[in-house]
């Protein structure tokens, strides 16, 4: 099999490529910075555009903070069952079947309110230092 050229090869999607950074890794031996990485594996340094960088700030400056939970980025196919302490023998199943209908696309098995009082988003909205108080 012929070898690419350095030309040829169109970015990380490239098997070869993929194979040569591995490679250069397991020689290596150790973890290494991103731009040691790439230097040894024969590839350019990406720079970050400045001007994109600073476009990326001033809109989210100007965007409207969310409000409601369902406003809230969230990060796709991420999800987290943990934290909960003594009361977990109660709480992880009610946790696992929230995830289970979520992955499955069924209908959550509580009400509306309910899902965002469970919710770990909540803390984003609350303001810092503001906790829930029972009446």
């Amino acid at each position: 099999m012929e070898r690419s050229t350095p030309d040829e090869r169109l970015g990380i999607q490239s098997i070869e490529l993929g194979f040569h950074i591995l490679k250069v890794l397991a020689q290596h031996g150790r973890p290494m910075m991103l731009k040691d990485l790439a230097a040894q594996a024969g590839m350019e340094v990406p720079r970050a555009d400045p001007r994109a960088a600073q476009a990326a700030q001033h809109r989210a400056a100007d965007a409207a903070p969310a409000r409601r939970l369902d406003e809230l980025a969230r990060q796709p196919g991420l999800y987290a069952l943990s934290g909960y302490g003594a009361r977990g023998l109660v709480w992880s199943a009610l946790a696992a079947e929230l995830l289970a209908s979520a992955l499955e696309g069924d209908p959550a098995p509580l009400e509306r309110d309910l899902l965002e009082a469970v919710d770990p988003a909540r803390f984003v909205l609350r303001p810092a230092g503001k906790t829930a108080v029972r009446e």
